[in-house]
């Protein structure tokens, strides 16, 4: 894979942030939950002599696993829009955007759990016996209330002025739901979306995909506008980043 050279190797703060801010500067917490749209959306660059950094990111840390290493990488690359969803023109009244996912916090080196809401537990039921049981499970689908703004529906008047690509929003609260009863069930939530081409009916529970996680909404489910990618860090193009999942664990823990 091609590593990126910073080209400056004067300068140990060769993660920069935009062209003020370092990436020492910035928490964990800022670059994957909160202000900013992640550490590669605001121009973060990586050594290439070095495992991938994230700042404020200690891989080594007790509590990390593949799964969470994927839903960060995950948020840090929403920056790169697939110009396969972005060419798609939503009809009037909705928008594509493409959702952030919640990550767990650090405490030291300890990564606590990702807290579960009334939003993550799903009711379905399951038939044992010839009886109807019912049962609450978790929802794998770890989404903030927090996008990015994939594409525009261009016959909306004002839509081009109010909206662009690379806007971060907040959104309501989607619900994971069971649509097929019986024990074989399917989760899939609300507003999902898969372009047509990657054949999926059902959304995709794995990070890496290059169909997860996007949502075509009606425009007034977006709530509030957070703050938007720089132009100059958006990257329209595919970007496959799962490789670096593998920079940072060793070959024995490749098994998914």
């Amino acid at each position: 894979m091609n590593q990126e050279n910073t080209g400056d190797a004067k300068k140990p703060e060769s993660f920069m942030i935009g062209k003020s801010k370092a990436w020492r500067d910035l928490t964990f917490n800022e670059v994957v939950r909160g202000s900013t749209p992640g550490f590669f959306a605001m121009g973060g660059k990586r050594d290439p002599k070095q495992k991938l950094k994230l700042p404020g990111v200690d891989w080594s840390s007790k509590g990390i696993d593949r799964e969470v290493a994927k839903r960060v990488l995950y948020n840090a690359h929403l920056n790169y829009i697939d110009p396969l969803y972005s060419e798609i023109e939503p009809l009037w009244g909705l928008i594509l955007v493409r959702t952030f996912l919640r990550v767990p916090e650090t405490q030291g080196k300890i990564w606590k759990p990702i807290p579960v809401t009334s939003m993550d537990m799903i009711n379905v039921q399951t038939m044992q016996r010839q009886s109807v049981v019912k049962q609450v499970i978790e929802s794998p689908f770890k989404f903030m209330t927090k996008c990015v703004v994939v594409s525009v529906p261009p016959t909306m008047e004002g839509a081009k002025e109010r909206f662009k690509v690379g806007d971060v929003y907040a959104y309501k609260p989607l619900r994971t739901i069971a649509p097929q009863g019986g024990n074989e069930f399917v989760l899939t939530y609300d507003y999902f979306f898969a372009h047509p081409d990657s054949q999926l009916v059902d959304p995709s529970t794995r990070p890496e995909s290059r169909h997860y996680g996007y949502l075509m909404m009606p425009t007034q489910f977006l709530t509030a506008k957070i703050n938007e990618i720089p132009e100059e860090s958006l990257k329209l193009e595919y970007k496959q980043w799962d490789e670096e999942v593998d920079k940072i664990f060793s070959k024995d823990e490749k098994a998914f």
